[in-house]
Parts: structure tokens; C-alpha cells; sequence
């Protein structure tokens, strides 16, 4: 549980934007203006296209900026405590390579990742999602019995492929979307939330734990377009736009301690979070199909500098999800990815076999 303290911290370290309070056309906006109201500046048109129509498309309209409200209390952040956006143990990661690319296989994340132009790093990252419609699967993994509790979650993210260096860090921000049961009662909730993830002797130190956006509301079927720009003092402009309904919320959130440099990889990932009181991994709902697009990263010598935009093309890892399962006694994968372009692939949910 955590405590008065750490919400006092969270209050320290992050910064709602500005909310304008008058009539506000972003893209005809000056340059101070975007910055002033936490908005990202246009990419070059010629350069970027993608990430031209990209910023477009967030600031046109349906646009209703509002400024992001966090739980203030341990009582209001009970109900979503979770581990979201836990990196790959060496434990519980492998990698194959076939003539497809490269492909890994981890327990807890499916999706993509990539790596910046040597010696250049990432200092920006925009993506896409429609969030998922999610039901209770056909077959149930090998864990607790009844099974609870069912979670996923789709988001971009700054640096989760080094977790192991011992000042690791990972920004991210995403949607949440899981299934409860109590009493012959299921519950499917849905919703927006960041996170800072920071290496520590416990992975599973409350401080890891994602932080709701409370007043952004996610329903499925909805368009989530989201991203992150690195500054210099490594800290981290997020922002968050549900394009169904025109919602935009933007922050800025200073790093949580001493960090190395931000930006050695950039990831879109879905995934099945941990449970921070026992370390397990959550069964994974029936999500159907989460399609990601404009998956689209700065790599530059400096932040706030222009660079390279890097999409998946070239040195793309793709990742497949694996769950246990009992009877017979065998794993299997359970959510697959799929290259589409080279700014989209495709996550699929794979009921399992009765093999291994």
C-alpha cells in the first residue's frame, strides 16, 4: 500500500499543462504557443509526412483539452494497482531469428521495438491504437483457480529493453483494459494511465505502479493517439488524445531520480501486467485484435533536436506472448504480432491448442 509520502512525491515530480481559456486553433499556432500549452511541435511535412499527418490529425478537431487529474490519496489509487509495463527478466526472455527478422518470445509483452542509429538516441515517440473489446478466453492459463482477474494494456515506451542496468528507467503511457469477478459478478473496466518505470532491487516497489489518468475516459472501439518528447534535463512531455471523442490531456513529468539517458530503445507493446503483491503475471483477456499505427521515433545526437525519424523498418524486433497452461501440462502463445507496414503491425489474441 502506498503512502501519503509518495503521493506528495508524485505531486512534486509531475506537471499538468496548460489549459487554454479562450478559443485556440493549435494549428495555427505559433511554435511558443504549442510549447506554452504542452502541445508538440510539427514535424516537417516534406521530411516526415507520417508524423505530419500524425500531429494533424491530434490537434484537429474533435479537440478538447483538459488538464489530466491523478489519484491524491492511497483510497482513490486502490482500485488500479497493478505492475504495467514490467520489462522481459532475463529469466523469462529468448530470442529466435529467422529469415522474417528478428522475433522474440517473452511472457509478458507482444508487439515491437526498436533501436536507434548508432550513436544517436531517441528523443521523441508517437503511436496509435484502437482499444480492444476484451471477453474471457476459451481456455484458462495454468494459475490460481478461479481465475479473478483477467489484464491487458496497449502503450508506447521509452527504453524497456535495459532493465537490467541498475539506473534504468521507462516512460510510458497507454490504456488499461482488464475483467474482474466477484460474487458470479464480471466487471470490464477500461482507462488511460503513464508510468515512469525505474529500476530497483524489487521490480514489484509500489513506485513502479502506474498512475490513472482519472478523467480521461476510455471506452472500446475508441482511438487512442499518444506520445512522448524527451527534453534536455531528461525530462518527459506526455501527452494523450482519445481521438474518438476529442479528449486531450498533456504533463510533464520529471525523471524519478538519477536515470541514465533516456532513449536506447523505443517499444509498442501490448501486454498482461504483474500483480505488485505477488509478483505473478495476470491471465490475459480475449482482446480479439489490437492493430498499432504510426509507430514512429526521433533519433537524435541531442533531445529537442532534430534527427532521424525511425519507423519499423530495418531493425524491428517483433515479439510473441507465451502462457502455461494445464491439461495436458504445456505452453503456447497467446498473443502473436504481425508486421502490416512499415509504421503498423498487428497484435493478435491465439486461443492455445490442446499441445504444447
Amino acid at each position: 500500500m502506498r503512502s501519503q509520502h509518495y503521493y506528495a512525491a508524485i505531486k512534486k515530480r509531475v506537471f499538468p499543462s496548460k489549459v487554454p481559456d479562450k478559443p485556440f486553433d493549435p494549428l495555427a499556432a505559433t511554435a511558443d504557443e504549442l510549447e506554452y500549452y504542452g502541445l508538440p511541435q510539427a514535424p516537417n511535412a516534406l521530411a516526415d509526412p507520417e508524423g505530419y499527418a500524425f500531429w494533424h490529425l491530434l490537434l484537429s478537431q474533435p479537440l478538447n483539452i483538459v488538464a489530466p487529474e491523478f489519484p491524491q490519496t492511497p483510497a482513490e489509487f486502490e482500485p488500479y494497482e497493478q505492475v504495467l509495463g514490467l520489462p522481459p527478466s532475463t529469466e523469462k526472455f529468448s530470442a529466435t531469428f529467422n529469415n522474417l527478422g528478428h522475433r522474440e518470445i517473452s511472457w509478458n509483452w507482444s508487439g515491437a521495438y526498436i533501436t536507434p542509429v548508432h550513436p544517436l538516441r531517441f528523443n521523441a515517440i508517437i503511436g496509435s491504437w484502437r482499444v480492444p473489446t476484451i471477453t474471457m478466453p476459451t481456455t484458462l492459463p495454468h494459475t490460481q483457480d478461479p481465475i479473478d482477474h483477467l489484464k491487458s494494456s496497449a502503450w508506447i515506451g521509452l527504453d524497456g529493453h535495459r532493465s537490467r542496468l541498475p539506473k534504468a528507467s521507462m516512460p510510458q503511457i497507454g490504456t488499461n483494459h482488464y475483467i474482474s469477478t466477484a460474487g458470479g459478478l464480471t466487471t470490464v473496466k477500461y482507462g488511460a494511465w503513464w508510468q515512469w518505470w525505474k529500476a530497483r532491487p524489487d521490480s514489484t516497489d509500489p513506485e513502479n505502479e502506474l498512475i490513472p489518468i482519472e478523467n480521461f475516459p476510455v471506452d472500446p472501439g475508441d482511438t487512442i493517439m499518444s506520445g512522448m518528447i524527451v527534453s534536455a534535463s531528461q525530462d518527459v512531455l506526455f501527452y494523450i488524445k482519445n481521438q474518438t471523442t476529442g479528449h486531450f490531456s498533456s504533463f510533464i513529468a520529471v525523471a524519478p531520480g538519477a536515470i541514465d539517458p533516456i532513449g536506447a530503445t523505443a517499444e509498442w507493446i501490448f501486454e498482461r501486467p504483474t500483480d505488485p503483491h505477488t509478483g505473478s503475471l495476470y491471465a490475459l483477456p480475449n482482446y480479439g485484435s489490437v492493430e498499432f499505427t504510426y509507430c514512429l521515433a526521433q533519433a537524435a545526437a541531442q533531445p529537442l533536436s532534430f534527427g532521424i525519424i525511425q519507423s519499423l523498418l530495418g531493425n524491428a524486433r517483433y515479439i510473441n506472448m507465451r502462457e502455461t497452461f494445464p491439461d495436458p501440462e504445456r505452453s503456447a502463445l497467446v498473443s502473436v504480432t504481425s508486421k502490416r507496414t512499415p509504421t503498423s503491425f498487428l497484435c493478435r489474441f491465439n486461443e492455445p491448442s490442446g499441445t504444447s
